[in-house]
């Protein structure tokens, strides 16, 4: 990706909460008349298509041309007390070094591997900041700027969220920077409420961990899934008599004297 044009923009990350801070731009996700009307379907797209990965592309791009990323990547203004926007160099080569999977290649046009895209957008959410015009610097003709992580990335997540969405995508990115994958609903929200109270630590850990792994978006780790829940199995055949598994399943949860009820909302095991 080339370098765009920055005119005489320049940034300084500023400290403090001086009064008359202006934002300079605000990402406001689009209420589409089509959701209003129609609703949007339930996700079933597991790969980034061409056209999904041009919006996510956008929303990264603007953000390098207006210094967005220069919160954790700062170019260097000439009075050397500034941040002159974003170092495309440096951004670029912890990106490439962080998700090799892209290939040292990031543009619109043909989408990278999924799962490298999901990586870079958490890579992206880590850097991002919204930056805030402060005081105009006269010689050379730019406003200096304060950062603010925390909006910045509500900001770029909802961008991102809404083009996952719009394309039917089952990923989101969390508040947290890690994208997870959706489950159909009901059973998605459920999932992701879950909690375990068997009585059994082991237990309880085999099965949170089946639940992560199922929400994962990387499918080698969904599938580890399916030997969290075996082993969540075998424990639990141990758990009554410990050392003779025969028994225990035996006085387990197959006879009217036994249950072993594992509670969530919306759902039990």
């Amino acid at each position: 990706m080339g370098r765009e044009p920055r005119g005489e923009l320049a940034f300084v990350v500023l400290t403090g909460a001086e009064a008359g801070s202006v934002s300079r731009y605000s990402h406001k996700v689009h209420d589409f008349f089509s959701d209003r009307e129609q609703g949007r379907g339930e996700p079933t797209e597991l790969v980034i298509s061409d056209r999904a990965w041009g919006g996510l592309w956008a929303a990264v791009q603007t953000r390098l041309s207006d210094g967005s990323f220069g919160f954790r990547y700062p170019e260097k203004c000439p009075d050397g007390n500034a941040v002159a926007g974003c170092d495309d160099t440096a951004f670029f080569a912890a990106l490439y070094g962080q998700v090799p999977d892209l290939g040292g290649s990031f543009g619109p046009g043909h989408a990278p591997a999924t799962l490298a895209v999901l990586d870079a957008l958490e890579f992206c959410h880590a850097a991002v900041a919204e930056p805030q015009q402060r005081d105009f610097h006269g010689y050379f003709k730019h406003h200096h700027l304060r950062f603010e992580q925390l909006p910045g990335q509500k900001a770029f997540r909802d961008e991102v969220n809404l083009v996952l969405a719009r394309n039917g995508l089952m990923y989101k990115l969390r508040k947290d920077g890690r994208v997870v994958r959706l489950a159909p609903e009901p059973l998605g929200e459920a999932l992701r409420s879950s909690r375990f109270n068997t009585g059994d630590d082991s237990l309880d850990d085999y099965l949170t961990a089946a639940v992560r792994k199922f929400l994962d978006p990387d499918p080698d780790v969904r599938i580890e899934a399916l030997q969290e829940l075996w082993d969540a199995w075998e424990r639990l055949k141990s758990i009554e008599v410990p050392g003779n598994k025969l028994k225990s399943v035996t006085k387990g949860p197959f006879d009217n004297n036994y249950t072993v009820v594992v509670r969530c909302p919306g759902w039990m095991v």
